[in-house]
């Protein structure tokens, strides 16, 4: 009879189901591969990713809306631009993190909920809002030298959300583990970050043209605006965690 060599059997691989459902297709690698899976991660977890999104960012665009008509004035940019920064450092952190925390339980064949995503957000608040503040004040530190500094840094932390949500990492922690990732694939991270906050940045223009073709627009029209507008955001969000996921693909 012939003989066959020995099947080896490796005790810490996952185990293959006969059944095809929950199976994740296989993880393609590049730049389109990247977007293709952010595209595919946002449809997969619509509901909870437009949940997450419009109850951060309902409260955060009718604040700023009420701001900029009532209180700063139309014409104070500098104003609303701090405070849209502010809410984008202490609230904003919060749709990230939930956000990243769906996407990685999805792909672990789990069943995340509204819950669990805003209890793992808030349990990780303070991290985050560490994480928002020092790459804001490293990028202007760096922009400040010179505008190609500016851009490399955040290309290099451009997987500090993801790694803080998915390694559980401190927010240092984070920032050394995305520069680690981002050796020697930086432009692979600036093309996938370019193109997802481009294809963010269109459907923003598309959304808020009213604002800007029309004179005067309420400020319930404009918040609401926005915050439609901010529903293509968490697509840039998903398509790092497919690029993380292609640089610590085994």
């Amino acid at each position: 009879m012939p003989q066959y060599p020995p099947v080896e059997i490796n005790p810490y691989q996952s185990p293959v189901f006969n059944s095809q459902e929950g199976i994740v297709p296989p993880r393609g690698t590049g730049v389109l591969a990247a977007l293709a899976d952010g595209l595919r991660h946002y449809v997969q977890n619509w509901p909870l990713i437009v949940a997450v999104t419009l109850i951060v960012h309902v409260p955060l665009t009718l604040w700023s809306s009420y701001s900029e008509y009532f209180v700063f004035g139309p014409d104070d940019i500098q104003q609303t631009l701090f405070l849209q920064q502010f809410q984008e450092v202490f609230l904003g952190v919060i749709a990230a993190a939930a956000i990243q925390h769906i996407v990685s339980q999805g792909t672990q064949q789990q069943r995340p909920t509204l819950w669990s995503a805003f209890r793992c957000a808030l349990r990780l608040w303070p991290r985050m809002c560490m994480i928002a503040i020092l790459t804001r004040v490293l990028f202007v530190i760096a922009f400040a030298v010179f505008f190609l500094p500016g851009i490399y840094f955040l290309v290099v932390v451009s997987l500090v959300d993801v790694v803080a949500v998915v390694e559980n990492r401190s927010a240092i922690e984070s920032l050394n583990r995305s520069r680690e990732l981002a050796r020697g694939h930086f432009w692979f991270l600036f093309a996938v970050s370019f193109l997802a906050y481009c294809a963010n940045l269109v459907f923003a223009i598309i959304i808020i043209s009213p604002i800007v073709i029309l004179d005067e627009v309420h400020w319930l029209l404009n918040a609401t605006l926005e915050a439609i507008a901010s529903l293509a955001l968490p697509y840039a969000q998903v398509c790092l965690f497919a690029a993380y996921r292609q640089l610590v693909k085994p």
